[in-house]
Order: C-alpha cells, then structure tokens, then sequence
C-alpha cells in the first residue's frame, strides 16, 4: 500500500546556521513519501546555499520577508501533499514524527490538524509545548511550556485538544483548502490558534499525539522578549478572541479578563520596561476589530448554512 504524500514547508529567514540541522534530520524520517518545500522570506544570510545542499528541498524565494502567515500560505498553495506539516528552521524532528501524525490521521477521519510534542532542544527533558491552551482569563499559551516532561502528565497522553503548536503542526489539506490557510493580517503568533478555533467550528478535531515528537530551539528569529513578540502576541490573541469565542463567554470572563489586563500592565511596565509595547498592541487590536468582527458575522453565518 502507497503512503500518502506528507508535504513539509520549512519557513526560512535568515536561518543560515539552523536550517541545514532542520532539514538533516528530515532526511533521517521513517516516512519516506515526502516533499520538502523551503519557503524563504527574503534571507540575506546565504540560506540558499544550504538548502541547495539537498536536492530533495524545492527551494522558493519570496524576495522579503512577508511573515509567518503569509509565508507559510505560499508554501499551502504549492504543496502537492493529502498532508502538510509546518516546520520552523529552528526545529529538529525525531525520525518517527510524521510517521506518528499519519496514524492519527489515518485512525480518526474526523482529525484534521495533529499537535505534536515540541521539546526543549537544549534540554530534551523539558517541554517546549504540547498544544494550546485558553486559560480562564482568555489568555492563550503552549501547555507545559517549560516544565519537566515528568511533571506535565497531560504530555504522554493522546486526546483531542484545543490548537496544535504553530512551529511543527500537521494539517489535512482539506482543511487548508476550507479555512484558507492563516490569517496574514496576524503576520506571526496566534495564528494557529486562530486556524485551528476556525477548523473547529468547522466540524474538525484537532488531536495531539505524545509520539510525534520535535525539539526545538525556540526564538531564534525574534528572540523571547522582543518588543515585537511581545506586541504582536497579545495583538494577535485579542483578535483571536474577538474572531472566535462565543459572546456568551467573553462576557462571563470580562471579570478575570480585566484583572490580567491590570497584571499584563505591570508585567509590560516593570518586568519588561516596555509599556508602550502593551498600549499599541490593544490599540492597535481595537483599529483592527471592526474588520475581525465582521469574519466573525460572516464564519458564523456560513457554519449555519453548512450545518443547517
């Protein structure tokens, strides 16, 4: 029996010195019937010198860097594959990863996007991410980020989750070709969850599977507390919420919303001594929501209509 074609897009800017060790350890893959697309965004750095190394990458120049939403649609629009997984350069996969996510697809037809165990490439022993997570304050974030693996329990437990992480998820290509792919207005973080709360109410599971495994290096384009990963994180999850949570529990949250908004401050003002950082990404969300509320309108008219 054939295995079914798995496109990988591996987003590049600038990764001279990660992107050969990504693309290394997918040549050690257990599953062999892939295409390898490296989508770059206007690198300076001689990346494509290493990716000619491997003749089996489709190298695609962008010409600048367009983000990762926007990137990572370039690469949905070329791939051949039944499945894409999504690839940062900064990641390394264990061997048995794609093989793993496959299984999930292929047991559960209802499974449209896997979340993959992200780990600590550094320290293989604590996690990176297992998916994401809405806390009850609506504040949204990688479980067990940071943690020992010991210590999360929910880390070698298969299930149905939430949203799969950003830098090594798997998605169906039917549930691209529905959603049509990121939101590019979110450039970069977020935007996962963002895709898979839309596949959701587009009648898709999303599951996480403890045995496809990746390690990461995390950060190595914008750095951890960046200015601008910072602003466009909590940009981009006030759009999120705005696009896809029901009213109903955006409104009985407002009370635990309004105490993390006093914490946020502190920690923006304080912690990170970047106050204006907090104030131009909620307004800049506030300039954007009229057009996010009108999808909003817009998905929930046309989830009526399919499932009428």
């Amino acid at each position: 029996m054939c295995e079914a074609l798995v496109t990988i897009i591996v987003l590049n800017w600038n990764g001279q010195k990660l992107l050969g060790e990504c693309l290394e350890s997918l040549r050690s893959s257990t599953y062999r019937s892939l295409e390898v697309l490296v989508v770059d965004n206007g690198s300076t750095d001689g990346s494509k010198d290493i990716a000619t190394l491997y003749s089996e990458c489709k190298f695609i120049e962008v010409g600048r860097n367009i983000g990762f939403c926007a990137g990572n649609n370039m690469g949905f629009s070329l791939a051949n594959g039944e499945f894409i997984a999504i690839l940062n350069n900064d990641m390394v996969v264990d061997p048995d990863w794609i093989s793993e996510a496959v299984k999930l697809f292929k047991a559960h037809p209802s499974v449209g996007i896997v979340s993959c165990r992200q780990m600590n490439y550094f320290d293989n022993g604590l996690v990176d991410g297992l998916f994401h997570i809405v806390e009850g304050d609506l504040r949204i974030g990688p479980l067990g980020y940071g943690q020992n693996l010991a210590d999360v329990p929910e880390a070698m437990q298969a299930g149905m989750v939430l949203s799969a992480n950003g830098g090594s998820a798997m998605f169906r290509k039917d549930v691209i070709n529905r959603t049509k792919g990121f939101d590019e207005r979110f450039f970069a973080y977020c935007e996962e969850v963002d895709l898979c709360m839309r596949a959701f109410w587009d009648g898709w599971d999303c599951a996480y599977s403890p045995k496809a495994v990746v390690f990461h290096k995390d950060s190595q384009s914008f750095g951890k507390r960046s200015p601008l990963k910072l602003y466009l994180t909590e940009r981009n999850r006030i759009l999120c919420l705005l696009k896809n949570v029901p009213a109903s529990i955006l409104f009985a949250r407002i009370p635990k919303i309004l105490l993390w908004e006093i914490r946020a401050f502190r920690i923006y003002c304080l912690k990170f001594r970047t106050p204006e950082v907090y104030w131009r990404s909620r307004f800049e969300a506030l300039r954007l929501a009229p057009r996010v509320l009108r999808d909003r309108k817009r998905f929930n008219k046309e989830r009526k209509l399919r499932f009428k």
